[in-house]
């Protein structure tokens, strides 16, 4: 099975957050082993909008992370979202222009979604995109222990 690890986000601000996830994979030995025999791809998409359909096309396996506003969870946290939730978030989660919600619904629509896809949030509190720093406590470290992929 083919899987990709998608991060989505920009390098401003909190919105980096998924970025900074795929960063922290990127450091373990088993994603390097993983990589090495073409078994999964890590990828770090700025607001990719439609072109998503693009980019797990051909995985049979996609895990997203990105930024998610959220007061229920500590900042930095990764939480598992069911595709329906995204659509009742305040700010879905940043893509930019078309949310994931709106890809999902044309990916399902055109039959493009791949056989398994999972979303993950990284909770930041507020939306902060105005600056390059992060706010206090969005750390991504220990991702692959919550992702539970290998």
């Amino acid at each position: 099975m083919k899987t990709a690890i998608i991060g989505i986000g920009s390098p401003f601000g909190d919105d980096q957050a998924g970025w900074l996830a795929i960063d922290s994979l990127q450091e373990e030995p088993w994603v390097k082993a993983q990589e090495a025999a073409g078994i999964l791809t890590l990828q770090k998409l700025d607001r990719p909008g439609m072109s998503l359909l693009e980019h797990w096309h051909g995985y049979d396996h996609v895990m997203l992370i990105d930024a998610v506003i959220s007061t229920q969870h500590a900042p930095g946290m990764l939480f598992k979202l069911q595709p329906e939730e995204l659509a009742l978030l305040e700010f879905p989660t940043s893509s930019h222009g078309f949310g994931i919600a709106e890809v999902l619904a044309l990916g399902e629509t055109l039959g493009l979604l791949p056989k398994q896809l999972d979303i993950w949030g990284v909770a930041v509190p507020f939306h902060n995109v105005d600056s390059n720093s992060l706010t206090t406590g969005i750390v991504c470290t220990g991702v692959a222990d919550v992702l539970d992929w290998k």
